[in-house]
């Protein structure tokens, strides 16, 4: 039998619903803006590892730091924090890379390299952006695929061809076995192409680059929500 109490108690019963679901919608909101991400952005080779050489001299080494120092410096969102793998020119190997994923909590890893050709290569004048994601082994497969496609949207500018998404015959350690966080390698061009080697020693274009890796940053994120 409803008596009169009972009945104010059901009427307060809808309200208490509601107010207890926009608090809660709320707090998923909030955290969600308060989120801090924490991306690594990886400068590939260091010290007495120079990677691929130019033929005047210039190293991958040098590029891939200098790059991954812009995009630090470019980054305005407060809510993605950029550390870098090496601020120096030094050997990190890929255990110790590894371990500073793991020590950082990284969310999201961009390991930056510059490619060339083989010198036994008949395709010398091989050129542009390519980007590889985990071939298989990495529990973070299908968000790694996530974040090569958005980095190939926003790079293709760059050199105006879209760039190749790629898996490696062989496995790239620190993609495939981090196990911390979805992550791509991207290769910003080839040392061997006179072309890139050009647009690489242009400031503009490592800043319209380092704009693009952090828009793909943003995205991803944007994506994960």
């Amino acid at each position: 039998m409803l008596t009169k109490s009972n009945i104010k108690k059901l009427a307060v019963l809808p309200l208490l619903f509601f107010v207890v679901l926009f608090f809660a919608f709320k707090n998923r909101e909030d955290k969600s803006i308060n989120n801090i991400y924490t991306v690594v952005i990886d400068a590939g080779h260091g010290g007495n590892d120079n990677g691929a050489i130019s033929k005047n001299g210039l190293k991958e080494k040098d590029i891939a730091l200098t790059l991954a120092k812009t995009i630090k410096e470019l980054n305005s969102n407060n809510n993605v924090r950029i550390i870098l793998s090496r601020e120096i020119d030094e050997t990190l190997s890929p255990k110790q890379r590894t371990t500073f994923l793991e020590k950082n909590k990284a969310d999201l890893l961009i390991s930056l390299h510059i490619n060339t050709v083989a010198p036994n290569s008949k395709n010398k004048n091989t050129r542009g952006i390519e980007i590889h994601t985990s071939k298989g082994n990495s529990p973070f497969i299908e968000q790694s695929k996530i974040l090569g496609n958005i980095l190939s949207t926003n790079l293709e500018p760059m050199f105006n061809q879209r760039p190749l998404i790629m898996q490696r015959v062989n496995k790239l350690w620190l993609i495939d076995e981090n196990g911390v966080c979805p992550s791509a390698l991207v290769e910003c061009g080839y040392i061997s192409s006179s072309k890139d080697v050009a647009l690489l020693n242009s400031q503009d274009l490592r800043k319209q680059l380092a704009n693009a890796v952090l828009k793909t940053i943003d995205q991803y994120f944007s994506y994960k929500k």
